[in-house]
């Protein structure tokens, strides 16, 4: 039993700072979107050139006999 004190005492301060961060996180990704700027963190690369989808039409002749 005096281990389960101990546990406690140690595991309720990081729980609670574990919520803490992600209150935080919460309040700042809301607060940066409606900013509109773009969240925090690994953006994806955007190629430099963008290309455009190639559309081919095909030509249908119909020979009348």
């Amino acid at each position: 039993m005096e281990n389960l004190a101990w546990i406690l005492v140690l595991l309720i301060p990081s729980l609670g700072f574990f919520v803490f961060l992600v209150v935080v996180n919460i309040r700042l990704s809301r607060r940066r979107k409606s900013l509109g700027l773009p969240p925090l963190g690994l953006t994806p690369i955007r190629s430099k050139t963008r290309h455009r989808k190639h559309h081919r039409y095909v030509i249908i002749h119909r020979h009348g006999h």
